[in-house]
């Protein structure tokens, strides 16, 4: 469990608390409301079962940019800044590479 605070932004109106676990239910819930069941027939409409839940399929990618996005949001918290960022306000880090008697520039 991480002791650092995260500085994500406040949670919307009506939203869950940020920190607390939400129940699978609710986040499939929210999920559906941003994607009609309309839209989901139409966005499979064509496609083979096996192109929606067999190896490499739809359900699998979807399933895969879960974990990385929760993934993600677990090492933003970690760190206390995105992966591959720098802190608000951090010194960039200077290297100086040595030859001979000389530093370049």
């Amino acid at each position: 469990m991480s002791t650092m605070h995260s500085k994500r932004r406040p949670p919307e109106k009506g939203a869950a608390d940020a920190s607390e676990p939400q129940a699978p239910e609710a986040v499939a819930g929210r999920l559906a409301g941003l994607l009609p069941e309309e839209a989901l027939e139409d966005a499979l409409k064509g496609l083979e079962p096996d192109e929606i839940t067999g190896p490499g399929g739809l359900l699998s990618k979807l399933a895969g940019r879960v974990l990385e996005t929760a993934l993600g949001a677990e090492l933003t918290d970690h760190l206390g800044h995105p992966p591959g960022g720098m802190p608000q306000g951090a010194p960039r880090a200077a290297l100086k590479i040595h030859f001979g008697d000389r530093y370049p520039g």
